[in-house]
């Protein structure tokens, strides 16, 4: 078995006005039963009190970045270039995770010298992060049918554990892009090498009003720019994820948004099928994710992994752990 050089893994927290949840953040970090090399916090420009609550987190491990707002992609990037370990993790500020994330991914790549990402399952929860739903990932994370918009992919600003050297080929975060930042990133390191993902949840993604990915007009636009960019050679597939995107926004907006009447005449003029098909499929995997969650809550998940957010930290300012971008 090949193992990893020390130092191993660098997390990346990309932060802004996060100063209610980020704190549950880097303490999911500190929580690992695999011990992070360190836990970067880029804070991008917010005009709350976020760099205030990671300041009073009290951790060797974590160190704070400040720069002017550029976006969550150039934040990402900003962390990934100050990293030193040979792997890096992404960690949205609003989302937390799971004990064991970090050790099993880590496993996973002591098994194979080859992997250049590993990403997992994830449960999508309210704000207080009780759990909604579960989204279990294939040992193919199906970076293809997400970018076909054919349903949920591995969560990869949350999920992903990928090589630094493969994070440095492919360039990055694309900054134009936010709500398909991911999706394009999983779908250019698709072409360093064989990525896999862990079926089990072990992030929880939280939802709230403000979230990025609510953005509906955002999320329109960078799609057809994905489509257009990894499927332009391949017509075929290039009408059903347009199909596919035009589905989804017309059933989004049905729920009282106007502007659905559009949507659902692209959808009919790109591939009719897809109205019927997508939704039909949508349920199928709307039932398997219920049985699962309901396993899992019978089973008392995640109370039991979720026990450090009851633990107390004092408040104690540092100002010496941040570095002015």
């Amino acid at each position: 078995m090949n193992r990893l050089p020390a130092p191993r893994v660098s997390v990346v927290i990309p932060a802004y006005n996060a100063a209610e949840f980020v704190s549950d953040a880097v303490r999911s970090v500190l929580a690992q039963t695999l011990e992070a090399t360190e836990c970067i916090v880029v804070d991008d420009g917010s005009t709350d009190g976020t760099a205030s609550v990671v300041q009073g987190i009290v951790d060797p491990r974590i160190r704070l970045i400040r720069q002017e707002n550029l976006g969550v992609s150039e934040a990402r990037n900003a962390g990934a270039r100050v990293a030193v370990a040979g792997l890096l993790a992404f960690l949205d500020a609003d989302d937390v995770w799971l004990p064991e994330k970090l050790e099993r991914q880590l496993a996973r790549f002591e098994k194979r010298a080859d992997l250049v990402m590993v990403a997992t399952g994830y449960a999508i929860t309210d704000a207080d992060l009780a759990p909604l739903t579960v989204i279990e990932s294939p040992r193919d994370p199906g970076y293809r049918r997400w970018g076909l918009v054919e349903g949920n992919g591995a969560l990869l600003s949350s999920t992903a554990m990928i090589r630094r050297t493969a994070f440095q080929d492919v360039g990055g975060f694309r900054s134009s892009l936010s709500t398909s930042a991911d999706l394009d990133f999983g779908l250019r390191v698709t072409t360093r090498g064989p990525v896999e993902a862990l079926g089990d949840p072990l992030v929880l993604y939280r939802t709230h009003p403000v979230q990025m990915h609510s953005i509906l007009d955002a999320f329109e636009r960078e799609a057809t720019v994905v489509l257009d960019e990894h499927f332009h050679e391949q017509a075929s597939d290039h009408r059903r994820g347009l199909a596919n995107l035009h589905t989804r926004l017309f059933f989004y907006k049905l729920r009282g948004r106007r502007g659905w009447a559009r949507h659902v005449w692209i959808a009919l003029r790109t591939r009719p099928a897809r109205l019927a098909a997508l939704p039909a499929e949508a349920m199928c995997r709307r039932i398997r994710r219920r049985l699962r969650h309901r396993r899992l809550l019978r089973s008392g998940w995640p109370a039991e992994q979720l026990a450090w957010r009851h633990d107390e930290l004092p408040y104690v300012p540092r100002p010496g752990n941040e570095d002015q971008q």
